[in-house]
């Protein structure tokens, strides 16, 4: 029962680095995709 406890407690470990790591590359694909759209010259 203990160990169940522990894994489960291993795994939101897990899914919080998972998360963190997906959002942060999600905020730099944002950050080009903006930058890309500031630097195009307008026309």
């Amino acid at each position: 029962m203990h160990v169940a406890v522990d894994r489960k407690k291993e795994l939101g470990k897990i899914n919080m680095s998972v998360g963190s790591i997906a959002f942060y590359q999600l905020m730099q694909v944002r950050q080009a995709e903006y930058f890309r759209q500031l630097l195009k010259p307008v026309t």
